[in-house]
């Protein structure tokens, strides 16, 4: 017998920055636009979000940005998201709830 449960993990958080660049060649000033992503957090009761976490992330990403030698320097971050959703799992057999076959982020 096939049994159809939902299990649901704590709140996903994930930050997302828009971030305003610019470099100077040539007497003229360019301007770039980057997005970052932080990887999500599972938050419930126990964990809380790690704001520590998602910086140390951010930064890197910028760092990794900058490391190809493009010149640029941030100016400013123009938009800073934090994103909440929730993760579903739909175990096809619940007596088996290792046995994850749909994973659905809502």
């Amino acid at each position: 017998m096939i049994h159809h449960h939902v299990i649901c993990t704590g709140p996903l958080v994930f930050a997302r920055a828009d971030t305003l660049f610019t470099r100077e060649t040539d007497n003229m000033v360019t301007h770039a636009s980057a997005t970052f992503v932080t990887h999500s957090q599972d938050v419930d009761a126990v964990d809380n979000f790690d704001i520590a976490t998602v910086l140390r992330h951010l930064n890197k990403a910028v760092e990794n940005w900058n490391s190809r030698g493009n010149g640029y320097n941030m100016k400013r971050v123009t938009r800073f998201t934090l994103c909440m959703g929730a993760l579903f799992y739909s175990p096809v057999d619940f007596t088996d709830a290792s046995d994850v076959n749909t994973l659905m982020q809502v």
